[in-house]
């Protein structure tokens, strides 16, 4: 009697697994792959899923070329292309990171890595150097891990790592039931064509950015424990990669007005550093030591540099280099070649007209993020 029981059992528990798995092998089979649609909001949910198969793909020019994947580009990104492996006795160094890296929102002309590169080139004109920037708006450690593995295959000799502000946005994505059902969802749109299909026929509600004030507004607090440990996981991640395949690394403090999660995050690469005996280039600091008024240097949304900005935060990277006897011995570096800061802004047309265009066009985005990190 006992064991007609316990067949009874797992016939109910095995027969619909089954039954499913039928189901869904027989549909992928019989329906064709579902059409991305390719608006905004898909394209959002595909890029904090991680299911990008690759964020930087074959150029259709060259296969020595990689670029930007196309869809990336809808998400405000400014297309990158690069060559897959450096030319011969280059030194080739690549800044991974998050909207800061990729410089939004003058990112269509300039980032960091666009001025450390005049840096450096003035700064060490006998060596050649490359600076490749990977960084995504949005991006996270877990994004940016998947990016990483990426990077390693381009042979970078340098890998600067600029991460922390988009934790406190991603967390939902990351952490707790919402981030479990969302990876759910995830898994079916990848691989249950049926699902797909029937999710497509889903009509989207597209939301005003006031709309997306609100429930910014409405989130509640990342559990600030889970959210670091996650943090510090990929960042070890990203690290060990990077020793294995005998390439530097560097890793740099989230400039911006002082929020409880990136006071936290900041704290936590700074540890992460001491403990691992990681490089760590602390940007905060020095744009405290700077004589700068932090006005002139971080955006109203409190969370992303000026232009001016941008600049000083190329010089931390490139001082600290120099400081840690990163890239070339101290004996090579030709300080007295440096350019005037104004200099370095007027070479890339950073004008005055250009920047409050900016300023206009991305107003509404800025009072978003800046209620995002709201204490």
């Amino acid at each position: 009697m006992r064991e007609k029981f316990l067949k009874i059992i797992l016939l109910s528990i095995f027969l619909p697994a089954i039954l499913i798995l039928l189901v869904v092998l027989i549909s992928n089979l019989i329906l064709p792959p579902p059409e991305f649609d390719e608006d905004l909001h898909s394209i959002r949910n595909k890029f904090m899923n991680n299911h990008f198969d690759r964020y930087f793909i074959p150029s259709s020019q060259s296969d020595d070329v990689l670029e930007t994947e196309r869809l990336l580009l809808k998400m405000d990104n400014r297309k990158i292309e690069f060559k897959k492996k450096p030319e011969e006795n280059v030194y080739r160094i690549i800044a991974l990171g998050c909207s800061t890296t990729q410089g939004w929102p003058f990112h269509m002309r300039v980032s960091y890595p666009d001025f450390l590169r005049k840096y450096l080139e003035e700064l060490l004109p006998e060596k050649k150097i490359e600076v490749i920037n990977l960084g995504l708006n949005g991006t996270d450690a877990l994004i940016s891990l998947s990016v990483m593995k990426e990077a390693v295959l381009s042979a970078p000799n340098l890998v600067i790592v600029d991460l922390g502000n988009s934790e406190s946005w991603s967390h939902s994505a990351r952490i707790g039931g919402r981030a479990a059902v969302t990876r759910i969802q995830g898994f079916l749109r990848k691989n249950v064509r049926a699902y797909a299909h029937i999710e497509n026929m889903v009509p989207r509600t597209q939301l005003s950015e006031e709309e997306k004030i609100r429930l910014i507004r409405e989130q509640k607090e990342p559990d600030m424990d889970l959210l670091e440990k996650l943090f510090l996981k990929n960042l070890d991640k990203i690290n060990r990669l990077a020793i294995k395949n005998d390439i530097g690394i560097v890793f740099l403090t989230q400039v911006g007005e002082g929020s409880t999660s990136r006071n936290r995050l900041n704290q936590a690469i700074r540890r992460f550093g001491q403990e691992k005996n990681i490089e760590i280039i602390d940007v905060v600091e020095h744009f405290k030591n700077s004589g700068i008024d932090e006005r002139d240097l971080i955006l109203p949304d409190a969370m992303h540099p000026t232009a001016e900005g941008y600049l000083e935060m190329a010089y931390a990277v490139v001082s600290g280099l120099y400081e840690k006897n990163l890239v070339t011995p101290p004996e090579n570096w030709r300080w007295e070649r440096i350019s005037k800061k104004e200099d370095y802004l007027n070479e890339f047309d950073l004008t005055r007209e250009y920047m409050e265009d900016i300023y206009t066009t991305y107003g509404l985005n800025m009072e978003y993020m800046r209620e995002s990190f709201k204490e």
